[in-house]
């Protein structure tokens, strides 16, 4: 009886292991929807798979970059490659208390902008604006000044240039302003500001509101009723007087001119 308990007692234990491992080894674990690709032949296979796709995600990301903590951390490039305007160099110098570019950084730092990315984007934004002349050139003002120096000073001192240059300025923004007033023919305050901030600021407009200053002297502008001085002088006269050599040498000579030069076209 002994031998035969004894022998059920093997085949059950035979059976038993036979179920455990169902025959054969066991499978590695693959968690569902897990690719292909990242599936190993062991456990430890799968984990050193998916180990290296995080590991070359991170190496990806590091080559893209990263977005800035705060949208004022966005920068733009110092040069920009071949092909790109130079109005687009000198517009990104300007940008930085612009408030439109501060609406792009913040619109760029919610999208989760990279800084390569952004650096990368903004001047082809603008390029494309100025190539399709949907935005002005930007004005050089030095370059400008220069142009408006009178002939009969291109050889004085900067500082004779500055002065004369600031001189045109001020008389052609003061006979501007003088287009205004209460007067009936008058131009309305929104029309003289316009006029300013369209002509003043280049040579090419300031020629332009000289050449209008010789139609119209402040003796017959209809803005003031026709009321000025004349001075006695025609328009030739006075930009006679104005490129005359003695203009920068003789203090007395300029003074004078001044004087005549506010007495035909108005304070």
């Amino acid at each position: 009886m002994s031998g035969e308990d004894g022998g059920d007692q093997g085949g059950t234990g035979g059976a038993d292991g036979g179920g455990d491992h169902g025959g054969g080894a066991p499978q590695p674990y693959r968690p569902e929807g897990l690719a292909d690709s990242f599936f190993g032949d062991t456990d430890q296979g799968t984990i050193d798979n998916l180990a290296k796709a995080v590991n070359d995600r991170r190496a990806a990301d590091e080559k893209l970059g990263k977005v800035p903590d705060k949208p004022d951390g966005y920068t733009l490039p110092d040069t920009l490659p071949d092909g790109y305007s130079p109005q687009v160099t000198q517009l990104l110098g300007e940008l930085d208390n612009d408030p439109v570019y501060a609406a792009i950084r913040d619109v760029f730092h919610k999208a989760g902008v990279r800084q390569p990315q952004f650096e990368a984007i903004v001047p082809a934004i603008f390029q494309q604006l100025i190539e399709g002349e949907l935005m002005e050139e930007m004005i050089d003002p030095v370059a400008e000044r220069k142009l408006m120096v009178p002939d009969a000073l291109q050889n004085a001192s900067a500082k004779e240039q500055g002065e004369a240059v600031d001189t045109l300025l001020n008389d052609n923004r003061g006979w501007l302003q003088s287009l205004g007033g209460d007067n009936d023919n008058a131009l309305d305050a929104d029309a003289v500001k316009a006029l300013e901030n369209g002509l003043l600021d280049t040579a090419a407009g300031n020629r332009a509101i000289a050449h209008l200053r010789s139609l119209i002297p402040a003796s017959t502008n209809p803005a003031t009723g026709g009321q000025g001085g004349g001075g006695g002088l025609s328009v030739a006269e006075l930009e006679k007087r104005l490129h005359d050599e003695r203009y920068t040498t003789d203090s007395k000579f300029r003074q004078e001119t001044d004087r005549l030069y506010r007495e035909h076209y108005g304070d």
